[in-house]
C-alpha cells in the first residue's frame, strides 16, 4: 500500500482489537515512521464503519451458501462487492452519539455525575 500510494504522512484509524495493540504490529510500526496511528474510543462503536459494511458483505456474499473451493468463495466476495459498488449509497447514521447510553461507575443507578464528571 505504501509503494502504490506514497505519501508523506499515512494516518490509520484502527479499532481495539488487541491485535493492533501487538508488540508485533508496535515493532512493525517504527520499521515505517510515516504510518501514524490513531484508535476509535472504547465504547464507541459507531464509529467503526467496517461493522456493519461486514455484515452486509456476508449476507449478500455469503449467507445460505456453501463453496467447495477457494475460487467458489472468492467469486462470491468480488461478486458481492461488484453488487454493492453498483447499488452505492451514502450511509446513514443509526445511532448518534447523544442517542448512546450513558456510562455508569457501579450498578443501581451509580452515575459519573456524583464525581463531577458530566455525562
Amino acid at each position: 500500500m505504501i509503494q502504490k500510494f506514497p505519501s508523506e504522512r499515512w494516518l490509520l484509524i484502527e479499532d481495539n482489537l488487541s491485535i493492533h495493540h501487538s508488540r508485533d504490529v508496535k515493532t512493525a510500526l517504527l520499521a515505517w515512521p510515516e504510518i501514524q496511528v490513531q484508535f476509535i474510543p472504547k465504547y464507541a462503536c459507531w464509529l467503526n464503519l467496517i461493522e456493519p459494511w461486514w455484515k452486509q458483505l456476508r449476507s449478500l456474499a455469503l449467507k445460505g451458501k456453501r463453496f467447495e473451493t477457494l475460487d467458489e468463495l472468492t467469486d462470491a466476495l468480488n461478486n458481492a462487492v461488484c453488487w454493492w459498488n453498483a447499488h452505492k449509497r451514502p450511509y446513514h447514521w443509526k445511532k448518534m452519539p447523544q442517542e448512546q447510553p450513558s456510562y455508569s461507575l457501579g450498578g443501581y443507578g451509580s452515575s459519573m455525575d456524583k464525581y463531577g464528571i458530566n455525562t
